[in-house]
């Protein structure tokens, strides 16, 4: 039979092993590496969005000044022009001016900087008029112009992507 052993007993405190703390701790690592990765990824998306809204609120800007512009031959000096840095029709770059040539409020202007990045390019040709998004071909004529505008952004160390590309028609209607 089994009798019971005089010796005392070893007292057992309430703890973890060293096997049971090195899975919590892998585990721990884990979800924290997976939870660094989605702020991470959340982070690079907000950014992408912002650049793309920015690049959007150019191009429309620019579209509407070539549209401004009046005349078709008014329209037709704006094929081919680029700007990087964007700058208004003053001169002046873009988040800084007031609307009038001038400087905006400190308070008020765009971080230094921020529209560095970014270019603008535009394209003027003429429609055809059966095909209002397709260009003619060099030397026809059209009473209709595609307008286009890209916004690029060129990161440090890689090259330009384009943001936008946005389009636009305009027609040459006579006064009666």
């Amino acid at each position: 039979m089994f009798e019971p052993s005089n010796r005392p007993r070893p007292k057992t405190t309430g703890g973890f092993t060293l096997v049971e703390a090195l899975v919590a701790i892998s585990i721990a690592a884990l979800a924290g590496s997976v939870l660094l990765l989605g702020v991470t990824t959340s982070l690079q998306n907000t950014d992408e969005a912002l650049r793309q809204t920015v690049a959007l609120g150019m191009a429309q800007q620019l579209l509407d000044e070539v549209v401004g512009a009046g005349s078709l031959e008014a329209i037709d000096e704006y094929d081919g022009f680029h700007d990087a840095p964007p700058a208004d029709s003053w001169g002046v770059p873009l988040g800084m001016e007031d609307g009038h040539g001038g400087l905006r409020h400190p308070n008020f202007r765009a971080a230094s900087g921020l529209l560095d990045h970014y270019a603008r390019h535009v394209r003027v040709a003429p429609a055809a008029p059966s095909d209002l998004t397709s260009p003619l071909s060099a030397g026809q004529t059209s009473d209709y112009r595609l307008l286009e505008v890209r916004v690029t952004y060129t990161a440090p160390n890689r090259p330009a992507r384009e943001l936008v590309r946005t389009k636009r028609v305009v027609a040459d209607v006579p006064p009666y």
